[in-house]
């Protein structure tokens, strides 16, 4: 748990989570859009358009279960 936040106003993380094996990070902020990055050479890879609350991962990293408003959506991760 952060216990403060940085950065300009609206740019708040809603839901963060890295993929098992930290191949992965994967944000959900208040864009309207889930982003995933690259864990070690920190770069955007992919952006899925909605909002979570809770993101988690399959035990391999190929799916990505997110939550929002008593909703869940699964993706699968390439």
């Amino acid at each position: 748990m952060v216990g403060g936040e940085s950065g300009p106003v609206g740019t708040e993380i809603h839901a963060l989570c890295y993929t098992p094996h930290g191949r992965y990070l994967i944000e959900s902020g208040i864009g309207h859009t889930i982003e995933i990055w690259d864990g070690a050479h920190h770069h955007l890879m992919q952006k899925i358009p909605g909002l979570a609350e809770s993101l988690a991962t399959s035990r391999h990293g190929h799916d990505l279960a997110m939550g929002w408003l008593g909703e869940i959506q699964i993706w699968h991760l390439q």
